[in-house]
């Protein structure tokens, strides 16, 4: 499943780096990231993003929390995977 978030941001379990289907945070190519860095995040990784550095799960709260469904279930559970981050009740 992909939840897109913004034009350049998702949540998805079809992804390579998505272990055993645990979803995790993409960044699109149009955001410009630091050479060599991978565009695939754990809630609790440290990412610049739209000019501002925060945990990628601050992202997927921010723009998840006007999902409904489905769709906000995966970014809850996406969420999940960081205790100690921001939730989303599914």
């Amino acid at each position: 499943m992909n939840v897109q978030l913004a034009p350049n941001l998702s949540v998805t379990t079809v992804y390579p780096l998505s272990q055993s289907g645990a979803p995790v945070l993409v960044v699109g190519d149009k955001i410009r990231l630091v050479d060599d860095w991978p565009n695939a995040f754990a809630p609790s990784d440290i990412i610049e993003i739209f000019g501002r550095t925060a945990p990628a799960a601050h992202w997927a709260c921010f723009f998840g929390k006007n999902l409904t469904g489905a769709e906000r279930q995966l970014v809850a559970e996406y969420l999940r995977q960081w205790r100690e981050g921001p939730q989303l009740d599914p």
